[in-house]
């Protein structure tokens, strides 16, 4: 069914884009395309004889930037931490415990490492980072994906840019696909002469506000209907508007603009003409090697002026030659490409360090993260961007779990109600934007614990543990055991001390048994022996002058 005027969003929405040119003049589009060729290389002809070098440092910074957004992770690209909003409730600290544990069960099974990443890299390089939620039917759950940015379009707030007041998704599909997916090819003689895309293929848009969607294929209407997505609220609360199931992330984004800006855009121009000058250098060394021959005064064959080691040239009587050469101061070649290097790294907020090279050989962990200060704040200006996002595609994530399945289901799966959300703070724990020493973290961690500066959940955080509140209960239950088996251990000590003195204490004498009276028997003392030692040296003797043992 073909749609009506009022429904075409598609155009509607498009048009409104067309009207923010803030970029040189350029459309969104045209500049994704600019940022795509650059990353992938294409923005040099092969033949350009004015740029014969492709040194293309643009996607070694944006692959950099991706990787210090999300810092040195070790199991899980994004860490969450689950705070309820009533401290004292030790119920909410457990039903925190459990909806941290149902985050990241639904992230892995999202394969979010792979998506968050991928988005990451699509903001660095074209600005934005686009993710969708959905049903997957094929593991009967909530999911996300990552959108490629030229699909993506929408309307906003123009107060406030961060609000998405429409969402829309445009792309091409084969026409027999479209068929057999949707039931119709759609309209051939359809084109959208401010899209994109090519008009040889079926168009496929997908629209969505926080009344209703709509699945169009070209101009024919597939599906139209209310909004499902309604926020799930405590009982009692006042609905709330459905959600659109978008999540947009501009990269390094301004006030007043909705789109954002890729991280290598400023360092375009400087990778060309960093390209142009290697290419004069090339032909000044090019020129040295193979120099300019002038022959002035020569009536002969050129084919005779043979070139090679000890050739002599037969010039006639008044024929000359020479070597073009310079003739002027010679250029800065190297101070200029040095010049140029340094412009490119601190427009991209980039040093040596992050590409392995300093001129220090033995520099200190601290000066080391002087230098890369640059990075650190660009990332944490993202991260900015990116935390309120985060928890808003978790929370959503968990929404759309819960009405995927009955709520009994639900609880017995993940320990908590649905409209319990409301009274947890989300957030995501990023990982440490440089390097940390391994060794040095754990002697942190033991010395903290030990002085009961952090708790063994901040602790085990830190090292990277899994799950820190069921590893806490396996080290309590280990520590319960430990002390049991010392309790016993030392019963069996006492028990077997007191055995033994049992059995070698004096009874009391016993006429009747020979064995205990030889046992009583004590030998004499000393004193009753008389013995005295002897004051002039030798054997003991009653007799002064010594001798034997014997009565003289």
């Amino acid at each position: 069914m073909p749609i009506q005027p009022e429904i075409d969003h598609y155009q509607r929405i498009l048009r409104y884009e067309q009207s923010h040119r803030r970029r040189l003049g350029r459309p969104r589009l045209v500049q994704y395309l600019i940022n795509r060729r650059y990353y992938y290389g294409d923005n040099v002809q092969p033949d350009d004889v004015n740029q014969p070098l492709s040194i293309r440092y643009v996607p070694r910074i944006i692959n950099k930037h991706t990787h210090y957004l999300f810092g040195e992770w070790e199991q899980d690209i994004i860490d969450w931490v689950v705070s309820p909003l009533d401290k004292e409730s030790e119920e909410d600290k457990e039903t925190s415990t459990n909806i941290a544990r149902a985050i990241y069960r639904l992230m892995r099974r999202c394969d979010a490492d792979q998506l968050l990443y991928r988005g990451a890299l699509d903001g660095s390089i074209y600005g934005d980072t686009v993710f969708k939620l959905r049903f997957n039917p094929r593991i009967q759950g909530a999911s996300f994906e990552n959108v490629l940015p030229e699909y993506y379009h929408a309307m906003w707030n123009p107060l406030d840019v961060s609000e998405t007041t429409e969402a829309l998704i445009a792309y091409n599909l084969d026409r027999q696909t479209a068929y057999e997916l949707f039931g119709t090819n759609g309209n051939p003689q359809f084109h959208n002469h401010l899209s994109y895309l090519d008009p040889g293929y079926a168009t496929v848009w997908e629209h969505w506000n926080t009344k209703e969607y709509h699945l169009v294929v070209d101009d024919q209407l597939i599906t139209k209907g209310a909004n499902p997505y309604s926020e799930i609220v405590a009982p009692g609360e006042k609905p709330r508007p459905a959600w659109i199931p978008f999540v947009h992330i501009p990269n390094l984004g301004v006030n007043g603009d909705y789109f954002g800006f890729g991280d290598a855009e400023a360092v375009y121009d400087l990778q060309d003409e960093l390209n142009m000058r290697i290419a004069d250098f090339g032909d000044i060394i090019n020129y040295h090697a193979h120099p300019i021959t002038l022959v002035k005064n020569y009536f002969g064959r050129f084919e005779d002026l043979r070139t090679g080691p000890d050739v002599v040239w037969d010039m006639g009587r008044e024929g000359e030659a020479s070597y073009l050469e310079w003739g002027g101061p010679a250029p800065g070649v190297m101070d200029y490409i040095e010049l140029l290097m340094k412009v490119l790294f601190d427009t991209s907020s980039l040093t040596g360090v992050a590409f392995g090279r300093t001129d220090q050989s033995q520099a200190s962990g601290s000066a080391l993260v002087v230098q890369m200060l640059p990075i650190v704040e660009v990332v944490r200006r993202k991260r900015a961007t990116w935390g309120p996002k985060l928890r808003y595609l978790a929370n959503r994530l968990l929404e759309l779990e819960a009405m995927s399945m009955p709520s009994d289901q639900f609880y017995k799966i993940y320990k908590f109600k649905p409209e319990d959300l409301g009274r947890f703070n989300i957030n995501p724990k990023w990982s440490p934007i440089l390097p940390r020493d391994r060794m040095s973290v754990v002697n942190e961690n033991v010395a903290l614990l030990v002085n009961k500066a952090r708790s063994i959940v901040t602790a085990l955080k830190d090292l990277g543990v899994d799950d820190p509140e069921e590893e806490r209960v396996r080290i309590i239950q280990d520590l319960e055991e430990f002390a049991k088996m010392q309790m016993e251990f030392k019963q069996q000590e006492t028990e077997h001390a007191a055995s033994m003195q049992q059995k070698y204490a004096a009874p009391g004498p016993n006429d009747d048994d020979p064995d205990d009276q030889m046992i009583n028997v004590k030998p004499p003392s000393r004193k009753s022996q008389n013995i005295t030692p002897n004051r002039d040296g030798g054997k003991n003797s009653d007799s002064a002058k010594g001798g034997s043992n014997e009565d003289s």
